[in-house]
């Protein structure tokens, strides 16, 4: 199994909103700036890495960025085949 992991910086760009970009292998990709709810639904779809969504909006409450490790994706190698195993 491969696990892809890339960093997510989240920024408050305003009392209201978030800029959230995404880096993996030296690139950086601006996810825009997103609501607390669109980062809420945001951060549900994702699998963070030691935190769970609710931590990194209580972290945002009284700072004003927080970086972290995200896992990107996620390759499993193909199950042998039960016709394999029986030969």
């Amino acid at each position: 199994m491969f696990v892809t992991i890339a960093s997510l910086s989240i920024q408050l760009a305003s009392s209201d909103s978030f800029k959230v970009e995404q880096s993996y292998a030296g690139i950086k990709n601006d996810l825009g700036e997103m609501s607390e709810t669109d980062l809420w639904a945001f951060l549900n779809t994702t699998t963070l890495i030691d935190v769970v969504p609710s931590q990194v909006l209580t972290f945002l409450s009284v700072a004003k960025a927080i970086d972290m490790d995200m896992v990107l994706a996620v390759i499993r190698p193909p199950a042998a085949s039960s016709r394999s195993a029986l030969t």
